[in-house]
């Protein structure tokens, strides 16, 4: 069967969450349908990221539209209402060769990735369309006001409620739904009776085989891309509401802030004792010389990747109740969960002080990844739907 792939992104390099599901996903699926993948990139991808892409696909089309093109659908969304997410992944020059594609390949399915390409991606007859919402990209522009000021909170309480009204348009042109979590789907508009699956994030089967040094450089880690608002709020809570509780009885103790693209409120918690690495190749090397991984996760949504992956690599993960609602693990076997700077102050000196026990949480981490988020069960699933959504043509 083929099936269709549109992306706001180009996969690779798998550095953020849009871009790791997609990745995992078409190599999944290609083992059950012939794909057509048509992106959408702001600069173009490297010669050795196609051809790691080739492979998985019979037809990989890319349009790259760096930032100054785009301008004029800012321009467009503050006239017309369009959320600005939107305006900024819409192209005229890739509807239309999805509707070529479409007609001439005669493809029974077309998966969306994210409301982002809603007019980007023609809808014809004689095709299913499948829409992965991911999760409620209004809600978790919403979560920004509280911590915003001045014309940016005016800015994200328009783009939240634009943002709600398209994914509620978007439930009318599309014939099925995803979400990462049932947290997700709650926060996402009643699709009525077109179904929406839950698809949960999964991890690459390498994280199991991290290696965890015997010295290890950092005490505790936090990961993510760095210039995602959830990431950053996370790191500077970590460095300045907890990690400063600990420094009086622990003054060797190190943090690390591992990943892409840190912002300059991240950048200037580095010094002695923390360290702001930037893109990281391998995080598997940064997670096996680190002691603990702490998530003080307060905004966002969805299932965290980097929760998955630090489970998947041994180790001991403490998080907060938001993070671990949509992940599920229990608190005190596989995870820790923590709700103030001195709870989380309190469990990291405990797991410090016995580390026979923080070896048993990370050990049962590890088990719980293992067997409910590896993504070829995931992968699994996903293509048995959309095979029998194609089979309704």
């Amino acid at each position: 069967m083929r099936l269709l792939m549109a992306l706001s992104r180009f996969p690779l390099p798998a550095r953020k969450g849009d871009k790791l599901r997609a990745w995992e996903q078409i190599k999944g699926l290609s083992e059950q349908f012939e794909i057509h993948l048509v992106c959408m990139a702001d600069e173009e991808p490297t010669p050795e990221e196609i051809q790691q892409v080739l492979p998985y696909v019979k037809s990989l089309k890319i349009f790259t539209i760096p930032l100054w093109k785009r301008i004029p659908g800012f321009i467009t969304a503050l006239l017309s209402g369009i959320p600005f997410q939107v305006a900024y992944f819409t192209s005229a020059r890739m509807k239309a060769y999805i509707t070529q594609t479409l007609e001439q390949e005669r493809i029974s399915v077309c998966y969306t990735q994210l409301i982002r390409l809603g007019r980007t991606v023609p809808i014809l007859k004689g095709v299913r369309y499948f829409l992965d919402y991911m999760d409620a990209l209004s809600a978790g522009m919403k979560s920004r006001i509280p911590e915003s000021r001045g014309l940016m909170r005016l800015l994200y309480g328009w783009e939240a409620q634009r943002l709600r009204r398209y994914e509620e348009q978007l439930v009318a042109h599309y014939d099925a739904f995803s979400a990462i979590t049932e947290a997700d789907a709650r926060q996402l508009p009643n699709t009525g009776n077109k179904p929406m699956l839950i698809v949960p994030n999964g991890v690459s089967e390498a994280y199991f085989a991290t290696e965890l040094k015997k010295e290890r450089k950092y005490g505790l880690l936090f990961t993510g891309n760095m210039g995602y608002f959830p990431n950053v709020k996370a790191g500077i809570y970590l460095t300045h509401e907890i990690f400063s509780l600990l420094q009086g009885n622990y003054p060797h103790l190190t943090v690390c802030l591992a990943g892409t693209d840190p912002s300059e409120k991240v950048k200037a918690l580095a010094g002695p004792k923390v360290t702001v690495t930037g893109f990281v190749k391998d995080m598997r090397i940064v997670m096996g010389d680190s002691q603990l991984f702490v998530a003080p996760l307060f905004t966002g949504s969805g299932l965290q990747n980097k929760l998955l992956e630090s489970m998947a690599a041994g180790l001991p993960v403490i998080t907060t109740p938001l993070a671990n609602e949509a992940l599920g693990a229990e608190d005190g076997i596989s995870i820790k969960v923590c709700s103030t700077p001195q709870e989380f102050a309190d469990t990291i000196i405990y797991l410090l002080e016995h580390p026979e026990i923080a070896n048993t949480i990370g050990k049962a981490g590890q088990a719980f990844v293992r067997a409910h988020y590896a993504w070829s069960s995931t992968n699994q699933k996903l293509g048995a739907f959309l095979l029998q959504l194609g089979k309704e043509v």
